[in-house]
């Protein structure tokens, strides 16, 4: 069943919806779930840094960045928010 495309489409959708609902511990659980899956699905790792910021977990949302930096070096989100991060680090 985790094999099938749909399966990881349907999990990926929960999370996003978990997200929009406000529900950031069960969201972020449901990226890593996707993660599990396909480690290189970029787009979990972009949209996981939302709920991670509402929980203030300010350190993943920095892997997040360096994971999705990995394939794209040039990943305008990622920059901007490993560079505020960083940011709110050295105030």
């Amino acid at each position: 069943m985790q094999d099938d495309p749909k399966y990881l489409e349907a999990l990926y959708n929960k999370a996003l919806s978990l997200s929009i609902f406000s529900k950031y511990e069960e969201a972020t659980s449901n990226f890593n779930k996707v993660l599990e899956i396909y480690t290189t699905n970029v787009m979990s790792f972009i949209k996981k840094i939302y709920p991670l910021n509402k929980l203030e977990r300010y350190d993943d949302i920095l892997d997040c960045c360096d994971e999705v930096l990995r394939f794209y070096h040039e990943n305008t989100i990622s920059l901007y928010n490993k560079a505020r991060v960083n940011a709110m680090r050295n105030e």
